[in-house]
């Protein structure tokens, strides 16, 4: 049975969010267990009948581990329920889909260059995210090993272009090349790109995408 467009790009979000799902579970636990770690050591403080800035200091660092953390679950929401149709300037948009897609990167000599001139221009966030997100993953998995990324993101006639460029670096990784699930391709792109309406262009080891800017709400 053929596959409908919408069913398509749904199958290929499944596979984002399946090799997503390792480092937001990292990410989280980690926010969390700084949490956990600061009310047992001012437990801990009360228990041994000292107070002072010991206590104060460990009290103090629980109300930001807190936002850390609500910061992070809210990410996670995004993807899975995403409803956000906010926009985001361009510089940041991509900031935080390094973050998220590149968890383990360091370990496996992944790593990851951005200029966008200028950082300013707006882009629709939900749709950028999954595109972005998408167009790193497939290069990562039709390229495994140590690898340099260069991403440039500018305005070119009215719209915003995001050039996503992949080639073999000559480091050590920490870790065998990974495939969670299934590798993800350029045709899978293109089907989110199709989805959303976006213009892509995919050859070699490079991503093209093109946005139409928005005023940031």
């Amino acid at each position: 049975m053929t596959k409908t467009p919408h069913n398509a790009a749904d199958a290929v979000r499944y596979v984002v969010l399946r090799k997503l799902a390792s480092g937001m579970r990292h990410t989280l636990m980690s926010e969390l267990q700084a949490i956990q770690f600061a009310g047992e050591l001012a437990a801990q403080t009360l228990k041994m009948g000292a107070a002072g800035s010991k206590l104060s200091d460990a009290i103090d660092q629980i109300p930001e581990q807190t936002k850390a953390a609500v910061k992070t679950t809210r990410s996670i929401m995004e993807w899975l329920r995403p409803e956000d149709t906010s926009n985001i300037a361009i510089e940041a948009a991509v900031q935080q889909c390094l973050k998220l897609a590149g968890d383990d990167w360091s370990l496996r000599g992944i790593r990851a260059t951005s200029s966008c001139r200028p950082g300013s221009a707006t882009v629709p966030k939900t749709v950028f995210s999954e595109l972005f997100v998408t167009s790193l993953l497939a290069l990562t998995d039709l390229h495994p090993g140590p690898l340099d990324i260069d991403i440039v993101a500018e305005e070119v006639d009215n719209a915003v272009v995001v050039k996503l460029s992949a080639q073999a670096a000559d480091r050590r990784s920490a870790l065998p090349p990974l495939v969670l699930y299934r590798a993800l391709t350029f045709d899978d792109v293109s089907v989110l790109a199709e989805a959303n309406e976006i213009t892509c262009a995919c050859h070699d080891a490079t991503v093209i995408l093109q946005f139409q800017p928005s005023k940031l709400l």
